[in-house]
């Protein structure tokens, strides 16, 4: 059953012929007015003829006995059938959406067997109790809030699409988005993890919280002009532990966990994932040589030489697993010699997983499917999210929180992002265009 409405346009140009810019600025600001008065038009038309539909004429009722099965029920009794009309409400329902402030003017009915009185139109149309806000717009909320501070996006949404709202609503509801974001693993195996943690101005420590994040490289697109990654998200931890980050996935094949080393994740990868070969990133292995030997008091003009040698060490991919081993052993005992214990011993940990790569020996369940080498992707994923979080300001752990699973949910298209603004009838609706002749 259709619902046509009409409405007429009118666009006035002055004879002088203003530029185009002025006539395209004069068009889009005034066709801002036209979906809240056609949505407006569309309800009371179609609220009308639902009406008619089940309770027959405004003045003519059908009988109880006689009405049909209504698409309501009574909020109450859950009745279905005996309604009457009750006029109209005295103030309208003001939605704020995509489209602008939509008023519905509400027509209200009564259940001749509790005598309750409300409005059918909000259960027809699935609006709850309250909502004063639709989920297309919360959806834009959201959306620019995991870019931008909440102040700059919701301005940018009053400019773009003429809808006003304070940084508050903004933050209200990218926290009820982030409250029912279901995060559960939805690979059945993982090739390769890139395990990272960084920290977050968030809670009452000094330095922050820790947050962890688990992301699983797939095939490297190469078909355009340019070759791209495409990562899934594994998991993402905020204040809490690599064991809370690993757990989700001890029932499913792992293959290779990369990792900068730190010895809480390789732990947690033993424990979680005994199945997974433990693997280290080289860049962070020569990177954190340098830390090393300023705590061994090297002079900073003498590192530079050690850094090499690592380096043509780490990055000799031809070389067997055997001889990159001995060569690293060989430079850990140079470095002893040069009175660099700490460094020495940074090497000799790193020997064993920074070579698994290419070590026969150590073959995972599961081939990877990008060298498993450095850390990069996740790394370059943890710039973006300090990038949003380096505000100024100490966040809460609960907002920080729904704000990073939120972020990492979208920016890796985590089928918990796409449930969270499913409308399965979206596609059902039609509108076009007609032109009058």
């Amino acid at each position: 059953m259709e619902t046509e409405i009409d409405l007429r346009l009118v666009v006035k140009v002055p004879e002088n012929d203003p530029p185009f810019h002025a006539i395209v600025h004069a068009v889009v600001n005034g066709l801002r007015a036209v979906p809240p008065r056609l949505l407006r038009e569309y309800a009371a038309a179609r609220q009308e003829r639902i009406l008619e539909a089940i309770l027959g004429p405004r003045y003519h009722p059908l009988p109880a006995h006689k009405q049909a099965e209504a698409p309501w029920a009574c909020p109450r009794c859950a009745s279905r059938r005996g309604f009457r009309r009750k006029g109209r409400r005295q103030r309208e329902r003001t939605l704020r959406t995509k489209a602008g402030e939509v008023r519905l003017p509400l027509a209200q009915v009564r259940c001749e067997g509790c005598r309750r009185v409300f409005a059918p139109l909000l259960q027809v149309w699935h609006l709850k109790p309250y909502e004063r806000v639709t989920e297309d717009l919360a959806y834009l909320f959201v959306r620019l809030a995991l870019e931008f501070p909440f102040e700059r996006s919701t301005g940018l949404l009053d400019e773009l699409i003429g809808v006003s709202a304070s940084p508050a609503t903004a933050w209200r509801h990218l926290q009820q988005a982030g409250q029912t974001l279901d995060l559960s693993p939805d690979r059945c195996a993982y090739p390769l993890l890139q395990i990272d943690g960084t920290r977050v101005c968030a809670g009452e420590p000094e330095r922050g919280i820790p947050f962890l994040v688990a992301l699983s490289p797939r095939e490297r697109d190469t078909s355009g002009p340019r070759p791209r990654n495409h990562l899934d998200l594994a998991g993402i931890v905020v204040n809490e532990g690599a064991d809370v980050l690993l757990q989700p996935l001890a029932d499913r094949p792992v293959g290779t966990a990369l990792t900068d080393g730190d010895p809480d994740l390789l732990g947690a990868i033993h424990r979680q994932l005994p199945g997974a070969v433990a693997s280290r990133c080289r860049w962070h292995v020569d990177h954190q040589l340098e830390y090393c030997l300023t705590l061994d008091h090297m002079p900073r003009g003498d590192r530079a030489i050690w850094h090499q040698r690592l380096r043509s060490i780490l990055y000799d991919d031809q070389a067997p697993t055997r001889s990159s081993r001995l060569r690293l052993d060989r430079l850990s005992r140079d470095l002893e010699e040069s009175g660099c214990p700490r460094a020495a011993a940074h090497l000799r940990g790193a020997k064993e997983a920074v070579f698994a790569f290419k070590d026969p020996t150590l073959q995972p369940c599961l081939p990877a499917p990008v060298p498993a080498t450095t850390t990069s992707l996740v790394e370059r994923s943890m710039r973006e999210a300090n990038r949003r979080t380096d505000v100024g300001v100490r966040w809460s752990v609960p907002g920080v929180t729904h704000l990073l699973t939120l972020f990492y949910a979208r920016r890796y298209h985590h089928p918990g992002w796409s449930a969270l603004w499913s409308c399965p009838d979206r596609d059902a609706i039609e509108l076009r265009l007609e032109n009058s002749s």
